[in-house]
């Protein structure tokens, strides 16, 4: 961490203090819940040891959907339906055509982007004009768009009168829910120490905020998905399908034609191509040196490939139920698994394990609960599935060539492999297990209505 991202987070948390409303009035506990995008669970365990969130019990890791970005992570967690596709730029298979702009992105405020999936249920979402000066300065701006959040009318109005909020999330509650989008382009720029430092600042503002409050209220913190660390290179994606004979278009017009959508720098990549070609394409895709898994399939039968290793996933929707069938050596690393499944009698006659059975066993693996992530990433998430979708090694990353060239990546996320995985999940309300998905603990938390 600069000397001059230090003081800005010094500066902001002064002002905090300055500026906080002295009193909320006493009346039963209110609830602020705080989503944050990009925060890993490495990076919130660190600084709940280093005791910044008193009255919090540990995080929890928060697996997200695969790929693991923030639309179809948020709107899975608040169980608002499908989004459009894995980003904002998508290939509509209805249409046959790329949708979704970069300006329809920035510009959509609240009330324009409430009309798709989760931010209906927001009372405080950032403005993504701030994305810009954030990516071109993260070190002198970290720590200020969470001054503009604390000092936001949204929050000033909670702490006045808390008894005004209440949320679909649990009717008659006193509940505010709020969503910052900063704390990714903080761990993009400048990796895991930025990101605990940003957590550092959060816990200071809530500090503030509880001392001067007057009565207690609870908090629910959590964050989308992870990233993983390290400076990360760019994956010639395009350019590997072209010298294999592929057409890189924008509509799919045919044999050897192949749609990718691009969008932000992210380690996940959607490919769109006839269903007849899919399994000669993701066989092709699967010897790039820098992807690690290709997946693809449809319809419960789902084919999971790393370098030359290949295994098939089954999905029984009735059931809910999966099986791994490995084929070509053992590329999510799950025989073992398997065996200890197997062998407390938690796998059936076809090798069939129900979802929390499949969950429990590989929560803490390389690859977090992969068979039921591939299966929604193709069935639920959204509402266009790609043909293939392709998790790229830890340190690479594909997206616009107008934005790599002058951004340098220190963490990305996006695909299946476990730090980019983990987001976290940490409340005042009460403790939670090791590991939770990413669709489960806010209806657990809130009596279930998220379901």
């Amino acid at each position: 961490m600069t000397k001059i991202a230090g003081i800005s987070m010094v500066a902001a948390g002064l002002v905090a203090q300055a500026l906080w409303p002295a009193e909320l009035p006493a009346d039963d506990r209110p609830l602020l819940v705080l989503a944050l995008d990009g925060i890993s669970l490495d990076a919130a365990k660190e600084v709940w040891e280093e005791g910044a969130f008193p009255g919090f019990h540990p995080p929890s890791g928060n697996i997200a959907p695969f790929p693991s970005l923030t639309d179809v992570s948020m709107s899975g967690m608040f169980h608002a339906g499908p989004v459009p596709g894995y980003e904002e730029i998508y290939y509509d298979t209805t249409r046959h055509a790329l949708a979704g702009t970069t300006w329809s992105y920035l510009r959509a405020t609240k009330f324009e982007r409430s009309r798709q999936s989760y931010y209906g249920l927001l009372h405080y979402a950032d403005s993504r004009f701030w994305e810009i000066p954030n990516n071109l300065f993260p070190k002198l701006l970290l720590g200020f768009d969470l001054w503009r959040f604390f000092r936001s009318d949204a929050i000033e109005r909670f702490a006045a009168n808390p008894a005004a909020f209440h949320s679909p999330l649990s009717p008659g509650s006193r509940i505010i829910v709020t969503y910052l989008e900063s704390g990714d382009v903080v761990a993009h720029q400048t990796g895991h120490e930025g990101a605990v430092a940003y957590l550092r600042v959060l816990a200071e503002f809530l500090e503030v905020m509880r001392k001067k409050a007057g009565e207690p209220f609870d908090a629910l913190i959590f964050s989308d998905h992870g990233n993983a660390e390290g400076i990360s290179r760019f994956c010639p994606v395009t350019r590997f399908l072209r010298e294999r004979g592929y057409r890189v278009e924008d509509r799919v017009s045919g044999r050897r034609s192949v749609v990718v959508p691009t969008f932000g720098l992210i380690s996940s990549v959607a490919l769109h191509a006839a269903r007849e070609e899919s399994e000669e394409l993701a066989a092709a895709i699967a010897g790039l040196s820098c992807v690690d898994m290709v997946f693809s399939g449809e319809k419960g039968m789902y084919t999971v490939r790393h370098g030359g290793q290949l295994a098939r996933i089954e999905h029984d929707r009735s059931s809910d139920s999966y099986a791994y069938r490995p084929e070509e050596g053992d590329p999510l690393g799950y025989r073992s698994v398997m065996k200890n499944m197997g062998d407390s009698g938690y796998l059936d006659s076809n090798g069939f394990a129900s979802s929390r059975r499949w969950f429990d066993a590989t929560a803490d693996s390389a690859y977090p609960n992969a068979l039921e992530r591939t299966a929604e990433a193709f069935e639920s998430l959204v509402q266009n599935p790609a043909t293939i979708l392709l998790s790229l090694k830890p340190g690479t990353f594909y997206g616009r060539s107008d934005i790599r060239f002058w951004t340098r990546l220190e963490s990305t996320h996006g695909g299946m492999a476990r730090e980019e995985s983990l987001g976290f999940v940490m409340t005042t309300l009460r403790p939670l297990p090791p590991f939770v998905r990413y669709k489960d603990f806010l209806g657990s938390l809130l009596g279930g209505a998220t379901e």
